[in-house]
């Protein structure tokens, strides 16, 4: 279709240019006859550039539609994994649901004679924020500590070098490289 395209165009301009010619020989009626093949020829290049633009929208659509069908079958996926659930859980209705429901607080409630409710319901406040804080405080000045010890060793170790006399520091050097 697209080499056909090409061909009816490449037509239409041979037709305009021999329109031309012939207007300029004079010949009125072949340049109206090159003028109709022209037209002509424009026409059924825009039918065909129509065809093929058409073409690609059904193949665009048919695309979509694979897409469309993938996602239909997840979602029937999903409802047969839904369905399986409810069935394997026992829970038929709304009712079960809120039979279950029940359950869960009561159980909830119970865990509060352990003192865990509070911890099960709300996980943050399970920690008092203060002893947090001060453990935080610690942490960080164990980290300090830890940073300027390496420095302070380096530091000493060069004061040993310096007073050292200097054939001793060559001895030292040379036998940490053998």
């Amino acid at each position: 279709m697209k080499s056909r395209l090409k061909r009816l165009e490449h037509d239409a301009n041979i037709a305009g240019r021999d329109a031309i010619d012939a207007r300029k020989k004079g010949a009125s009626k072949s340049a109206l006859v090159s003028m109709r093949r022209r037209k002509l020829a424009l026409e059924e290049s825009e039918r065909c550039a129509s065809v093929l633009a058409n073409l690609d929208a059904s193949e665009l659509a048919l695309e979509r539609a694979k897409g469309d069908i993938r996602i239909v079958q997840s979602l029937s996926s999903v409802r047969d994994a839904l369905r399986a659930i409810r069935v394997s859980s026992g829970i038929d209705d709304c009712d079960g649901v809120d039979r279950l429901m029940m359950d869960v607080r009561e159980e909830i409630d119970e865990m509060d004679v352990f003192g865990g409710r509070e911890a099960i319901l709300h996980p943050e406040d399970a920690y008092n924020e203060d002893e947090l804080n001060d453990e935080f405080r610690r942490l960080e000045l164990e980290c300090d500590t830890d940073s300027q010890r390496p420095k302070k060793k380096v530091q000493n170790e060069e004061k040993e070098e310096e007073s050292q006399p200097a054939i001793e520091r060559r001895s030292s050097s040379e036998a940490l490289l053998a």
